[in-house]
């Protein structure tokens, strides 16, 4: 018998699917943690191609709740957190159409305090608007950079700018531009004080791999190691105590779902266990209390966009090799006429198929069984086991 996606405990970190997104499936949102809360919202669903509304989760009891909708509709705005008021910047608001100009640019700054649970708007950034950028916060002030504008005649200009806000004074001051590439949909994460930003796409077609690290108290770039997984672009990034962590994204032909940690002290990378689900790009990256999130954004082998979330325990965080997700076990994999599936306790058995019809269901008490797949045509499948508390995913193939 074989355990699929089989790691071992104390070298890898392990996933777990939450409740998914309230609101509905999404790409090209916003997110971000204040204090022990995660947020997603905005960006681009099947009915419209931009949102204003945002959504607040509550790992404590894995809910979310709707809090007052953003100001206007728009996709893809850089984030961040100080203390514990939540700001939103810049982004656009795309119309849905792939023509020479669908979009309009913002540069505005719009602060979300939890517990007055109001907006309110602070001083514009200065750069030109754009979407795509990022943003973190260091030391009591946050930082926005990068991205891409469409000019009016269909062309992309690129950036490698940053600027740096401090919400005593509201007050924007521009820092030391990135030494390499302009860019945008990059990756960021911030440890210590130093932030770490690479990836992203430097014109349509030209993906990236190189990582720098800017010095907030010297404002100045040093070049680190280069991403050892494939360039790409729409990748997500969290934070977990001194780790920074990136997950999936695409380039010009594939899509991921692969996650990397990077140990800023040695400058090193080490891959940990992929997402045992679809691969995809543009989801929301954001961690509270030692766990990494990873929510939204499309997945082709899926359909499109998807409105999951899942959470990443890391190895660190006393991994338990007797947690379930560790224990289910599938075999034969691929399969051809029938798979047997153990898990060691009383769950709801569904197999799924990748357009998310679910095709048979059995309820198991902690016993091996067997489920005939002869009537199944070859392609990829999910084996989703439900507990009552949690929802694992496992996938297989049947030939």
């Amino acid at each position: 018998m074989v355990s699929l996606f089989a790691v071992s405990a104390i070298a890898q970190g392990y996933w777990t699917q939450k409740a998914d997104l309230a609101g509905g499936a999404r790409y090209f949102g916003s997110g971000m943690a204040i204090g022990d809360k995660g947020y997603i919202g905005l960006g681009s669903t099947i009915t419209n191609p931009s949102n204003n509304d945002i959504w607040q989760y509550n790992p404590a009891v894995n809910t979310w709740t709707q809090i007052p909708d953003f100001y206007n509709e728009r996709i893809y705005s850089a984030c961040f957190s100080i203390g514990n008021i939540g700001y939103v910047c810049s982004g656009c608001y795309w119309d849905g159409t792939s023509g020479t100009q669908p979009f309009v640019f913002y540069q505005d700054l719009r602060a979300y305090n939890p517990s007055t649970n109001t907006w309110t708007q602070k001083a514009d950034f200065p750069g030109t608007g754009r979407n795509g950028a990022f943003g973190f916060e260091i030391a009591g002030k946050g930082y926005v950079g990068m991205g891409l504008h469409r000019e009016n005649d269909g062309s992309n200009t690129y950036y490698n700018d940053l600027y740096e806000y401090n919400p005593i004074t509201n007050v924007w001051a521009q820092k030391a531009s990135l030494p390499g590439s302009e860019r945008s949909y990059c990756i960021n994460f911030s440890v210590d004080k130093y932030i770490f930003v690479g990836l992203g796409v430097n014109n349509v077609t030209q993906y990236l791999n190189d990582i720098w690290q800017y010095n907030s108290q010297t404002d100045t770039w040093t070049q680190m190691s280069n991403f050892p997984g494939s360039p790409r672009k729409y990748a997500s990034s969290f934070v977990i105590g001194s780790k920074g962590y990136v997950f999936g994204g695409m380039d010009a032909t594939q899509y991921f779902n692969d996650l990397w940690e990077y140990d800023w002290n040695t400058d090193t990378w080490t891959q940990k266990e992929s997402l045992p689900s679809f691969a995809r790009y543009s989801s929301i990256g954001f961690s509270i209390n030692g766990k990494g999130y990873v929510g939204t954004g499309y997945a082709p082998d899926a359909g499109g966009r998807i409105d999951e979330l899942w959470e990443y325990t890391p190895s660190t965080a006393a991994i338990n090799e007797n947690h379930i997700e560790n224990q289910i076990l599938i075999s034969p994999n691929p399969a051809t006429d029938h798979i047997k599936i153990f898990i060691p306790q009383k769950v709801t058995l569904q197999i799924i198929n990748i357009n998310g019809q679910v095709l048979k269901t059995i309820y198991n008490n902690g016993k091996e069984i067997t489920f005939d797949l002869g009537d199944l045509s070859s392609g990829v499948y999910i084996v989703k086991a439900d507990t009552g508390d949690e929802i694992f995913r496992k996938i297989f193939i049947k030939e």
